[in-house]
């Protein structure tokens, strides 16, 4: 009775009975996610703390919760999946997470999966991988492109001029060359990742601009935040691209 009511993927209570069924249906799902699937079928209970639960485990989750229309399940997953990839995402996670938030038309969500694949997923091999979901992959490579143009963007500028001239005509202090150095070395480790903690990344090193005798360092590093942070913001969020994608198609 309680599949009857919590769900909209299963059979009333009585079809097999009125068929005259006696075979045991056997579920793909493994156990650990029929467990929890079924906690979400109970009248008597609230629903389970999913805060804690491994991301592979939700994704699972998730999914069997779309397959047999567990509504409240579906709800309950949303949140704590975006967390726990956020929290402890690899790359495969990344886009495991956006392939299932595409597929089941859930914008908001691909909207915060589409950052975390930023660098962490070659683009040929999501390529050859997704080649067969053309909704989900021509926009992917799109977004990738436009990020990946910024991150050559910082690169070619490696030493903007933006702040003007120090007393005396000097364009380049040694606070801001150990300044550029710090910037450097923490964007190595992922360049596409660090166009979206550009700031966070300027910020930490903005201590070595002590040394300047005046504010130009610092404000030649604000107004190299604010270019960044501008080119980011004129990037469409992911469900943009993918419905632009739909008119050129």
């Amino acid at each position: 009775m309680h599949l009857e009511f919590y769900s909209d993927g299963f059979p009333p209570a009585n079809f097999a009975s009125d068929l005259g069924c006696k075979a045991v249906v056997q579920l793909t799902e493994d156990s650990s996610t029929l467990h929890l699937l079924l906690q979400f079928m109970h009248k008597r209970h609230g629903y389970p703390d999913l805060t804690n639960v491994p991301f592979d485990t939700l994704l699972k989750l998730s999914e069997a919760a779309v397959k047999y229309q567990v509504y409240g399940a579906i709800e309950s997953c949303k949140q704590p999946l975006t967390r726990s990839a956020k929290g402890n995402i690899s790359d495969s996670n990344s886009f495991e997470l956006l392939v299932f938030t595409v597929k089941h038309g859930y914008t908001d969500l691909a909207n915060e999966a589409a950052p975390l694949t930023l660098g962490r997923y070659p683009v040929h091999k999501a390529v050859q991988q997704y080649l067969n979901m053309p909704d989900l992959i021509v926009p992917w490579v799109r977004y990738h492109a436009s990020y990946e143009s910024i991150a050559l963007w910082i690169i070619v500028n490696d030493q903007p001029d933006f702040g003007g001239l120090h007393k005396g005509g000097i364009s380049n202090c040694n606070a801001w060359s150990s300044f550029y150095s710090h910037v450097k070395e923490e964007f190595r480790s992922n360049h596409m990742q660090s166009v979206l903690k550009f700031e966070d990344i300027c910020r930490s090193g903005e201590r070595l601009l002590n040394g300047c005798s005046g504010t130009q360092c610092r404000n030649r590093m604000n107004r190299w935040i604010f270019k960044v942070s501008d080119k980011v913001q004129d990037i469409p969020e992911f469900s943009k691209i993918m419905k632009y994608n739909d008119v050129d198609a």
